[in-house]
């Protein structure tokens, strides 16, 4: 499922407009983003969290040409998916 046919179930599962339900998914992503970016872990209860993880600095090597170098220390994300969320999709 991409970001449009989410917003179209959405919008038909809430009754309200494919506007409207894009508005409210841009809004959700957004909010995400600027939190993880400060550096706070985004809960979502019954759902899983969001976590800022911080990569260390770490030696690399380039496999087009094997030149070794540095890859610089970046962030990224880690999600956690709730226990709830693992029972709903392991149900028999």
């Amino acid at each position: 499922m991409n970001k449009f046919s989410f917003v179209k179930e959405l919008a038909r599962r809430l009754q309200i407009t494919d506007t409207a339900a894009k508005a409210f998914v841009d809004a959700y992503d957004r909010l995400v983003i600027e939190k993880m970016c400060e550096g706070e872990e985004v809960k979502l209860q019954y759902f899983g969290k969001f976590v800022p993880h911080r990569q260390p600095k770490r030696p690399g090597r380039d496999p087009r040409n094997g030149e070794y170098h540095d890859i610089p220390e970046r962030v990224t994300i880690k999600f956690k998916v709730s226990a709830n969320v693992l029972d709903e999709m392991n149900k028999e």
